[in-house]
C-alpha cells in the first residue's frame, strides 16, 4: 500500500489516501482481423488488468485499470514532469493464458509488483499526488 508514513519529514506524510494493487489478472478479448466473408477472422488479445484499491479516512473504492491505462497516465504525467520514471514495460501475456500454471502466475506477480512499485514511486512527487491525471486514473468509473 502507498500511504503517508509516521515520519513527518517524508514527502508522502500528507497524502490523505493510500493506494495498493489488490489483484492482477488477464483480460481476454476477441479482435476482428477483417471481413469474415473475405477470409478474415478473429484473434484473441490478452492484456493485464489491475484492481487498484484506494482508501481515504472515511471511504474506499476499487478501480480496474489495464496496462494501457497505466501507460496513458504515465505519458500524461511525463509531459508535465519529464523527470518522472516512465511506466515499466512488462512482458505482454500470450493468448490462452489462464493463470493456472506456475509460470503464468509468476507473470501476474511480476506485472503486479512492477505496477505497485511504479505507483509508489510516482506518488512520492507532490505534484503527481495532486494532479488531475492521477485523480482521474484513481477515480473515474470507480
Amino acid at each position: 500500500a502507498i500511504s503517508g508514513p509516521a515520519d513527518p519529514a517524508d514527502a508522502t506524510h500528507n497524502v490523505g489516501f493510500s493506494v495498493s494493487i489488490s489483484a492482477t489478472g488477464f483480460l481476454h478479448s476477441q479482435c476482428s482481423d477483417g471481413d469474415e466473408s473475405s477470409g478474415g477472422g478473429s484473434s484473441e488479445s490478452v492484456m493485464y488488468v489491475h484492481a487498484i484499491s484506494v482508501s481515504q479516512p472515511y471511504q474506499s473504492w476499487t478501480v480496474i485499470r489495464t496496462q494501457d491505462d497505466f501507460e496513458t497516465v504515465s505519458q500524461t504525467l511525463l509531459c508535465i514532469l519529464p523527470n518522472l520514471p516512465p511506466c515499466p514495460t512488462v512482458q505482454a501475456p500470450m493468448p490462452g493464458l489462464s493463470a493456472e500454471k506456475p509460470d503464468e502466475q509468476e507473470q501476474l506477480v511480476n506485472a503486479r509488483s512492477a505496477m505497485q512499485e511504479y505507483l509508489m514511486t510516482i506518488l512520492h512527487h507532490p505534484y503527481v499526488r495532486d494532479s488531475q491525471a492521477l485523480r482521474q486514473f484513481l477515480t473515474i468509473n470507480a
